[in-house]
């Protein structure tokens, strides 16, 4: 069950989870994500859940954790923004960066094969393809071969 779990997005974001579905992973998202987003991070931080949080996406995506610390901290606004994208943009660039989002939007899920598939020295691209991992990271199977082979 360990190797397929994914609870820390779903718990932490449950309003995110529900507006990016609708989105098409290439182009930044709508507004409402945004809102959704800054809602979550703002709950997150009141309930001390967004550690966890930014463990897990900082796994898949270097400079999550930051990230996320520095517009939580930040969250909730004073005023409501006229635009929650601007806002968030505002608080740090990497917001209008879609590399962000997708990894947001590939964790919308209580289950994942991030880790079976690291195992095996596989990674899902940015497509939502299984794909080989990069060589800094495919370690595993030269590891299990020399088990294998003594």
């Amino acid at each position: 069950y360990k190797s397929v779990s994914n609870p820390e997005v779903v718990r932490s974001l449950p309003l995110t989870v529900e507006a990016i579905s609708a989105w098409d992973g290439k182009s930044l998202p709508a507004d409402a994500v945004y809102k959704a987003l800054s809602q979550d991070l703002a709950e997150a931080r009141r309930n001390q859940t967004i550690g966890d949080l930014s463990k897990r996406l900082n796994m898949e995506l270097a400079g999550y954790r930051s990230l996320m610390a520095k517009t939580a901290r930040k969250l909730p606004f004073k005023e409501e923004p006229a635009s929650y994208k601007d806002a968030m943009e505002q608080l740090d660039e990497r917001w209008g960066d879609p590399a962000y989002w997708q990894v947001i939007r590939r964790n919308a899920s209580s289950y994942t094969p991030y880790y079976l598939l690291a195992a095996l020295d596989h990674r899902i691209d940015d497509l939502g393809e299984v794909a080989r991992a990069t060589p800094d990271q495919a370690i595993y199977l030269d590891i299990f071969a020399r088990t294998f082979w003594m």
